[in-house]
């Protein structure tokens, strides 16, 4: 009769939690020139006790633009950094405003987030201050200019979707940039 041996190996291990997540991190804003401002809000969600911190790493934008953020108290315009701790179950308001000014265009604002010293998240808004109030007559006054339509990762698609900036290439080579609602 033969004896079965089992041999138990016992291995350390460690186990690594989620910490927090983010409702969304690539957030699209629109309205007008004359708006007060543009503004798109996202929740940043703590599953544990989590210290953050917050900078503005990047943005462009027209020059007369200002920008903002609330995280989740409001700053106001030329803060671009903070700090903060939340509490396990938190769903934090995570706001950026654009200020067009009465200017109209289009920019973007990244924000970096660190979580508990080592976990790094990126937020980027976009937005468009723009003077067009109906894009199917935009697009029916001037679809003979375009040639192509991309979607903001650069991959050409076959129309526009609701919700989406797209970039437009012209039969003069040059690239609009769309909007859609």
């Amino acid at each position: 009769m033969r004896k079965l041996c089992l041999i138990l190996l016992l291995v350390p291990c460690t186990l690594f939690s989620q910490t927090h997540s983010l409702d969304n991190t690539n957030l699209q804003a629109s309205g007008l020139p004359t708006d007060f401002d543009i503004t798109k809000s996202t929740f940043y969600n703590a599953y544990d006790t989590c210290a953050v911190s917050w900078v503005l790493i990047s943005d462009s934008m027209p020059s007369q633009w200002d920008i903002s953020f609330c995280f989740p108290a409001c700053y106001p315009i030329g803060v671009t950094s903070a700090q903060d701790t939340f509490m396990p179950t938190a769903k934090v308001y995570l706001n950026g405003h654009f200020y067009p000014n009465l200017v109209a265009g289009e920019g973007y604002m990244q924000m970096q987030i660190t979580t508990n010293s080592n976990i790094i998240d990126t937020i980027t808004w976009y937005g468009i201050a723009s003077e067009i109030s109906n894009l199917e007559s935009f697009i029916l006054k001037n679809d003979q200019e375009f040639i192509d339509i991309y979607d903001i990762s650069g991959r050409r698609v076959e129309s526009f979707e609701n919700g989406k900036i797209f970039f437009v290439k012209t039969k003069q080579n040059t690239f609009k940039t769309i909007y859609v609602l």
